[in-house]
Order: C-alpha cells, then sequence, then structure tokens
C-alpha cells in the first residue's frame, strides 16, 4: 500500500470517527498526521470541526484558520469558520466569513442559510 493510499484510508477513518461524535480520537489522531502532512487542510478543518462539536469555537476557529492558508479558496472551510464565528457572537466577522464564502461559490444554500440566520 503506498502512503498515499494509506493517509487517504487514515482521513476516511477520521470523517468516520467524526460522523460518530468521537471528537478527542479525532483531534488526537489528526494531529499526529499534520505532523507529517502540513499542507493538507481537511486534517486541521477535521481538528477545528471536533473542536466545534465539543462547543469550543475558539480552538475550532483557530483550526479552521490553519486550514486556511492552506486552501485559502475553500468555501467550505469558510462556512465552518463563519458558524463558530456565530457561536461566539462575532458577528461581524461571520458576515465578512460567509461574504468570501458567497463570491467564491454562489450556489452554496449553507452560506446563505448562516447569513439569513446572522
Amino acid at each position: 500500500m503506498s502512503n498515499k493510499t494509506k493517509l487517504e484510508e487514515q482521513i476516511i477513518n477520521l470523517v468516520n470517527d467524526f460522523n460518530h461524535k468521537l471528537y478527542d480520537k479525532v483531534v488526537n489522531r489528526a494531529l499526529e498526521l499534520k505532523k507529517l502532512n502540513k499542507e493538507i487542510s481537511i486534517l486541521p478543518n477535521l481538528i477545528g470541526a471536533s473542536y466545534a462539536g465539543k462547543n469550543d469555537h475558539e480552538k475550532a476557529i483557530f483550526y479552521y484558520r490553519e486550514a486556511l492558508k492552506i486552501d485559502p479558496n475553500n468555501f467550505e472551510l469558510i462556512n465552518n469558520l463563519g458558524k463558530s464565528q456565530i457561536e461566539i457572537k462575532e458577528f461581524d466577522e461571520a458576515i465578512k466569513s460567509f461574504e468570501k464564502s458567497k463570491k467564491i461559490n454562489q450556489n452554496n444554500f449553507d452560506t446563505y442559510f448562516n447569513l439569513g440566520l446572522i
């Protein structure tokens, strides 16, 4: 099995663990993988989403921003950032995030929904 295939399998397992709300497991394993794979945005995104699932939105925002340094035009990452900004009542920042997301993908319902929530 190639290293790329092994990494892909590990990421799939992380997503499955995330979907089962095993947030601590996801954070710990993704942090390990991130040490060797610094240019893969899904790892800090999964860490951020796990912290958001644990209602620790400050840490979630930190990791979403880290992921956005790798993949700055990923509208899903930007939406995740905006959702956590809403949770900590950073409404102006959340609006900026969703507006940026909207410029990248004008057809994403989630972006408009979250703008409506604000």
